[in-house]
This record gives structure tokens, C-alpha cells and sequence, in this order.
């Protein structure tokens, strides 16, 4: 059987396309995977064994024929069960939503497919994505797989988790307030919030119709990058989806970085670092900078004041968002939503059209001031979470 521990997106794909392994083999290979480490770590909550095994077929069967239809094709991925998948229902980490099951795939599975993967199953997340733990109280708590005990990071914990246990070779999460790349950062992976509207959230449960992003997490940068090319793109379907053509990213394996501008905000790395655990991070950062400063890049410092009330400014969209979203569950059963989600949604439903008419504004006049911070680079770098994973189990 092959091996599939450290084994990336790319390379199977590779494998799996010149005829050295099938499709069909790859798939059994997580599928054992699946059945031997899932139960300790609770990152899926449905496996399509069957329907993974049938697609994984028909896609050695189109290649063996000359029909490559690219990296994904008869590549095993993931997805975190607020996507809608036809034949099944979407829980949505929750207990209210209908049991009916999907009557069509989200724009973002129908990609998937399009583009050959095999989606192996439904994966684990906070309850209605609103929450950083995935310890959730109807399905189970989610564990990391790199410490015993520690959270996946959340909402898309299992999407994380998942990868990083090597139980899929890729996964889709979604991001609202760090969805993605929280997870991604607790389980040492990488985690892609495309801008908003470039890749389709019809089919995709709500936690904030301002704020939502679907995105991809990998064991790579190359494995994410060839996800989010397949899933990129307008659909004429949402209304929210961007209107301008999006152009496939290609990295290069050793990029030229030499003279690249890059943005350090130290004043809000410096001002975060209060606790042993974000000192930890602050430190690991300020290591990754010196990389980057090796490799040839060219490291501004910056001052950022504005990104730590963008967060308060985001937060309060995305509680009136979900609490408009939950109105009926919140008014109806409460008792059937977790003591956490249930908290916030009630933030949400307190807040006034003053507050949510402000936000919006504050938030357009930060974006413009960050426009300006960030024309004077090439990019920003930042640490992703200001500290590790932890045990949800113990107080913090």
C-alpha cells in the first residue's frame, strides 16, 4: 500500500497520473488511514467510502484513456460539512438544519468534481462555524494531531486536522474571522482566505453573508494554490461572487524573492506579546523574518494601528450577520445550540442598526487606510495566531 505520511497534494497526483499508482489505490490508502486514526481524533463525521471508490475508478479509467483534466484529477480531498454535497445532508456542525439530503452540489464541489477529485467525506468544525475549537457538543470535540488533548484550532478544526494527519491530501474549510487559518496554524499546515467573492459560496451554510470565504488547506503552498485555481472563478449564481476573471496562479518551486518589499508591523507584533505562549510566537516570527531577510527580501517596518480595531469592527458584522441568519433558531430552540454559539448569537441579535450602520462605515475608512499602509510594499507578513494550539479542557 502506499505510503501517505508526509506525501503532498502534488506528488500523489503525479504518481496517480503517470500510471505508477491509481486513483483507486490512493483512496483505499486514506480510507485505512480514516478507519485507523479518525476515532482518536474526530475529524470527519461522514466517509463516503463507496462514492470515493467509484470516482476514484472512474478517474483511473479517463486517464488510462489520455483524459488528464489537471492536479486534481483522482487526488482524494476533504470537505467540512457546511458544504453541500448532493445525496447528503449538511449539518453545519448544528442540529437544526433539515435532515433532507442536498439536492445539488455547491458551485465549489461541482469545480471539484469537474476538475476529478475524489471527495473522500464531511469533516468536523465549531457549530455553525461560529467559534475557534471545533469542540463541538453534538458531534464531538476534534482533537489536533500533532499534540494530545490541544484543539485543532477552528471553525474548520477538522479541515486541519484532517490534513495534517494526512487522512486527505487537501480539504475545504471556510474563513470568516480566521476560520481557515487558524486551524491551519495550530495544525502546522497552510491555509488559503482568498479575497472576497473570487471563489463561490453558493451551496455553503452562512455563519456572515458580509464576511464568508471558502478556502483550501494543504500540507503545501503548491497544493493549496493548485485547489484554489480550481475553485476560483465568478458564479453568475451568487450574488456576492466577484464579476472580474480570475487568472491561475503559478508558483515556481524556488522563487526569486531577492529585492522583495516586505511589511513588518511591529507595533502590533510588539504590543500582542503579553503571555509566555505569544512571546513564544513573537519570537518564531521574528525568526521567520530573518529568513525572509536571507533569502533577499528587503523587511519595512510598518505601523498597523488600525488591524487591531478591525477585528472588533469585523466581529460586530459577522454577530449581526449570524444573528439575523439563526433569528428563527434563536427564537425557536434555543436549547438545541450550544452554550457558546447560543452566546453570541444573542450579542448579535442586541446590536442596533446605529451599531452594525457604523461598523460598516469604520470599516470602509480602514480598508482605505490599509490600502495606503500596504502600497508601500509587496506584501505584509504577520503572525497567523498570536499563540499555539491549546487544551480546550483547561482554562486559558
Amino acid at each position: 500500500m502506499i505510503e501517505l505520511r508526509g506525501a503532498t497534494l502534488t506528488t500523489l497526483a503525479d504518481l496517480i497520473q503517470t500510471g505508477q499508482h491509481s486513483s483507486v489505490e490512493v483512496t483505499e490508502a486514506y480510507l485505512a488511514r480514516i478507519e485507523k486514526h479518525n476515532p482518536a481524533l474526530n475529524a470527519y463525521l461522514k466517509v463516503f467510502e463507496a462514492e470515493a471508490l467509484s470516482a476514484a475508478k472512474k478517474a483511473d479509467q479517463e486517464i488510462a484513456a489520455g483524459t488528464v483534466r489537471g492536479p486534481l484529477h483522482g487526488v482524494p480531498i476533504a470537505l467540512k460539512d457546511i458544504i453541500d454535497i448532493a445525496g447528503h445532508a449538511t449539518t453545519a456542525g448544528g442540529i437544526l438544519l433539515s435532515d433532507e439530503p442536498a439536492s445539488e452540489d455547491a458551485e465549489v464541489v461541482a469545480r471539484l468534481r469537474n476538475a476529478g477529485a475524489v471527495i473522500l467525506g464531511k469533516l468536523n468544525l465549531h457549530e455553525y462555524a461560529w467559534g475557534g475549537t471545533t469542540d463541538n457538543p453534538h458531534y464531538g470535540r476534534c482533537f489536533n494531531p500533532w499534540k494530545e488533548g490541544h484543539s485543532p484550532g477552528g471553525s474548520s478544526g477538522g479541515s486541519g486536522a484532517a490534513v495534517a494527519a494526512d487522512l486527505c491530501a487537501a480539504a475545504l474549510g471556510t474563513d470568516t474571522l480566521g476560520s481557515v487559518r487558524i486551524p491551519a496554524s495550530y495544525c502546522g499546515c497552510v491555509g488559503i482566505k482568498p479575497t472576497a467573492g473570487r471563489v463561490s459560496n453558493r451551496g455553503v451554510y452562512p455563519l456572515s453573508w458580509s464576511l464568508d470565504n471558502v478556502g483550501p488547506l494543504a500540507n503545501r503552498v503548491q497544493d493549496a494554490v493548485a485547489v484554489l485555481n480550481a475553485l476560483a472563478g465568478h458564479d453568475s449564481g451568487d450574488a456576492y461572487s466577484a464579476q472580474d476573471p480570475f487568472e491561475s496562479i503559478s508558483l515556481e518551486d524556488r522563487p526569486n524573492m531577492e529585492g522583495l518589499r516586505v511589511g513588518v508591523p511591529n507595533d502590533w507584533v510588539r504590543d500582542g506579546a503579553d503571555s509566555p505562549e505569544e512571546k513564544e510566537v513573537t519570537e518564531a516570527f521574528s525568526a521567520a523574518v530573518g529568513v525572509l531577510a536571507n533569502l533577499g527580501c528587503e523587511t519595512v517596518d510598518i505601523d498597523t494601528p488600525d488591524l487591531a480595531r478591525s477585528l472588533q469592527v469585523a466581529l460586530r458584522i459577522a454577530l449581526a450577520d449570524a444573528a439575523a441568519i439563526h433569528k428563527e433558531h434563536l427564537a425557536k430552540s434555543p436549547d438545541k445550540i450550544g452554550a457558546d454559539v447560543r452566546q453570541l448569537l444573542e450579542l448579535g441579535a442586541n446590536l442596533s442598526g446605529t451599531d452594525v450602520t457604523e461598523a460598516f462605515h469604520e470599516g470602509t475608512l480602514i480598508r482605505r487606510r490599509m490600502a495606503a499602509v500596504i502600497e508601500k510594499v509587496d506584501c505584509l507578513v504577520t503572525p497567523t495566531t498570536p499563540a499555539h494550539a491549546f487544551d480546550p479542557g483547561k482554562t486559558r
